[in-house]
């Protein structure tokens, strides 16, 4: 009996093992339009967070679907590219860039603390190789691709950090009130000698 149970015990530790320390799953590029396009969910981290495929020269299209109201994942940062944008509470919002070189390239939130990694792979198209990493107009001109920073209001961000500097004011309100009696018992019981 004793050695089922340690076999069972076993068998879940591989078994968490595995999930939390195993193979990564990366993400796939789809092409749409001749733009690359890859959904990414925010919601504690990045889902996916390691993206395999991109090619360079292609124009790349990053959808955050952010699932969550946290301050930390309210902007994206991929340093290589200069993209630094706004990702409002529960909304998809569109980053977009063209990677220019294969290599491997961090994006992640403004602090660092969440982060994934895209690769970049292969060689540039030569058609869009001398394109500079423009958007191509119907009329033949290029127009550089807009970023969801300038799509964001500072007006949506307020009104986001004032609605979660309300919740955190309630949650420390609530744990106070609910810590006092339990404070006070044990910290009486020590002080006045009460048993």
């Amino acid at each position: 009996m004793v050695w089922l149970v340690v076999a069972v015990a076993v068998g879940i530790t591989g078994l968490l093992g595995w999930y939390f320390f195993g193979s990564e799953r990366a993400g796939r590029v789809q092409l749409e339009n001749g733009v690359q396009v890859v959904r990414i969910v925010v919601d504690g981290g990045y889902s996916p967070d390691l993206i395999e495929g991109v090619r360079p020269g292609v124009p790349l299209r990053l959808l955050f679907d952010r699932r969550e109201g946290g301050e930390c994942t309210s902007r994206v940062v991929v340093p290589d590219f200069g993209v630094n944008a706004a990702l409002p509470a529960f909304r998809t919002t569109a980053v977009e860039f063209t990677p220019t070189s294969a290599g491997e390239y961090r994006f992640g939130c403004g602090r660092n603390m969440v982060s994934g990694l895209l690769r970049v792979q292969g060689e540039a198209p030569r058609q869009l190789a001398t394109s500079g990493g423009a958007f191509p107009e119907a009329d033949g001109r290029h127009a550089e691709p807009a970023t969801a920073a300038a799509l964001a209001t500072a007006d949506e961000e307020e009104a986001e950090r004032s609605a979660e500097i309300r919740d955190l004011s309630h949650r420390v309100i609530v744990g106070a009130v609910l810590t006092a009696p339990v404070l006070f018992a044990v910290m009486a019981t020590e002080l006045f000698k009460v048993a």
